[in-house]
């Protein structure tokens, strides 16, 4: 799957985020850190996330937090420098 680059800028924000807090990210606070309004923020996010989830790269979790899948990104962070 091809990801666009607002896919790309989600999911490296949404590292970065996880990273920092070790704890599952909601849109909200992803959307708001890519310099979204609030009332914006989710809606933002919510189709490069749900692209991200059907790639393997992030799972959802209970209550429609995020994590990045640490192993997936490894591997195409590898690829990408080849």
């Amino acid at each position: 799957m091809k990801l666009s680059e607002k896919d790309e800028d989600v999911w490296q924000t949404l590292r970065q985020l996880y990273a920092t807090s070790r704890v599952p990210i909601t849109p909200t606070s992803l959307g708001m850190k890519m310099g979204q309004p609030q009332h914006v923020a989710s809606g933002y996010v919510s189709g490069p996330l749900r692209k991200l989830v059907q790639a393997g790269l992030v799972t959802r979790m209970e209550g429609g937090t995020y994590v990045p899948n640490d192993r997936l990104a490894l591997n195409v962070d590898r690829n990408r420098k080849m």
